[in-house]
């Protein structure tokens, strides 16, 4: 249950407040909805069914600054992807992305970086070589 008021995260539409919640008659059944207004656009609203589990996944709350020095102090500790495999790695990737899931997204960043500086290296390397 999402609280009234509150500031959470919207797949990757950004920081919406949770404006409220209204009942809409959709195709002949009443559903309740929250209504997510986006801080950055102010034109947009989102309208997520109350009972929908899928877009509610979507929905993360802000972490707090406790959190968030958690999450940072985990990620020396956090593994890396290896997928040789571009079409598989690039889903794995896209997955993860929309996941939302805060670790996977730490996982990717550490992967991505990690990978910048491996491709870095070898361009470097060829460089010398010719």
């Amino acid at each position: 249950m999402l609280e009234i008021n509150s500031l959470v995260v919207y797949g990757g539409n950004g920081v919406c407040k949770v404006e409220g919640l209204r009942e809409e008659n959709l195709s002949g059944i009443k559903r309740m909805l929250y209504i997510l207004k986006p801080l950055g656009i102010k034109s947009s609203t989102f309208y997520i069914p109350v009972d929908s589990e899928k877009l509610l996944e979507k929905v993360h709350k802000l972490m707090g600054a406790y959190e968030i020095m958690d999450l940072i102090n985990e990620m020396p500790q956090e593994d890396t992807i290896r997928i040789e495999d571009d079409r598989a790695r690039t889903a794995q990737y896209k997955s993860m992305l929309l996941s939302g899931d805060r670790r996977q997204l730490v996982k990717l960043t550490k992967t991505l970086y990690q990978r910048k500086n491996e491709l870095a290296l070898f361009i470097f390397v060829i460089v010398i070589i010719l």
